[in-house]
């Protein structure tokens, strides 16, 4: 039997400090799943895709790609020698949730674990993750709560620790600030030997001098904060992650198809938008696509360690 969605609750973790970023995120994702799906597929995956021979060749091309992404990092990460085994995974968090598809792979992977927290500032994608975890029955696992990734260490429970955190596509909203912050509060809440999953647009070039294709008039979808490989790297080690495995995933060739993929959603779908989100992520397919191109940016995956 399903769960309703009224059973699903999404709890407000209210922060102590400003975030001046926070409005601007959450105008991204202020549009309706339905319009977000027409531009990046049924299941609302938004950190690209693997297009191999283990994708499922009977879904559709951002749906089937976007899981296999997932589904390659945890091979990834236990080649690597991180500690996943379903005995060991007893509390996850996915930090920047999105419409809640992570959520629903985890409980799937770990159907041992009893608690999944989905964090994110956005209401309507944590709404939609609610109807997610409703109709998926998970409601008795999965918590949601609205809240500023940078307050995480203010979640219920301090004494049970996390075993897995997930970042998918969260880095790039986040300030210098936040991230130190978010970084220090993970690393206070999670057991020795908890592993982290992280998957983020990231630049190979001087950030100070790095100019896009389309020249920057608009911070387009609230990534004007430019990170680099080294600098992620930097910023888990100071707050006592070791990094097993660092690479480039999806490669530059995948992500340009991932993009091409949704511009011609977006094309199809939201012609003539006059949504702010979707013009920026139109300019944002073509831009981004031509620094990967030039292999001034990559997608990155990193598998870290907490010691």
């Amino acid at each position: 039997m399903q769960a309703s969605a009224q059973a699903v609750g999404i709890d407000v973790i209210h922060s102590r400090s400003l975030d001046h970023y926070q409005d601007k995120i959450e105008q991204v994702y202020a549009d309706t799943p339905d319009q977000w799906r027409k531009a990046i597929g049924n299941e609302l995956w938004y950190q690209y895709g693997v297009f191999d021979d283990k994708m499922d060749p009977h879904d559709l091309p951002l749906d089937a790609s976007g899981r296999r992404h997932m589904e390659h990092q945890f091979e990834l990460a236990e080649q690597a020698g991180a500690d996943l085994s379903p005995a060991t995974v007893r509390r996850a968090i996915d930090i920047g949730c999105g419409w809640g598809p992570v959520l629903k792979f985890i409980a799937q992977r770990y159907p041992q674990c009893a608690r999944i927290d989905g964090v994110n500032v956005s209401r309507p994608q944590l709404e939609c993750a609610r109807e997610l975890i409703a109709h998926e029955g998970l409601a008795d696992r999965v918590r949601l709560y609205q809240c500023n990734a940078k307050d995480i260490g203010e979640l219920p429970e301090p004494q049970v620790p996390y075993d897995l955190a997930i970042l998918r596509g969260s880095l790039i909203h986040f300030t210098p600030e936040v991230l130190e912050q978010a970084m220090a509060s993970l690393s206070a809440r999670m057991r020795t030997g908890g592993t982290v999953i992280i998957s983020e647009s990231l630049y190979k070039v001087d950030l100070a001098t790095y100019k896009s294709h389309i020249p920057d008039k608009v911070d387009r979808a609230a990534s004007g904060y430019r990170k680099t490989p080294d600098g992620v790297k930097q910023v888990l080690e100071r707050h006592g992650f070791a990094v097993l495995d660092q690479r480039v995933l999806p490669s530059n060739a995948e992500v340009i198809r991932w993009y091409g993929l949704v511009k011609d959603n977006l094309d199809a779908h939201h012609p003539t938008s006059k949504t702010a989100t979707f013009t920026e992520l139109r300019d944002i397919a073509v831009s981004f696509s031509d620094a990967l191109l030039k292999d001034k940016a990559s997608s990155f995956s990193f598998i870290a360690r907490r010691t």
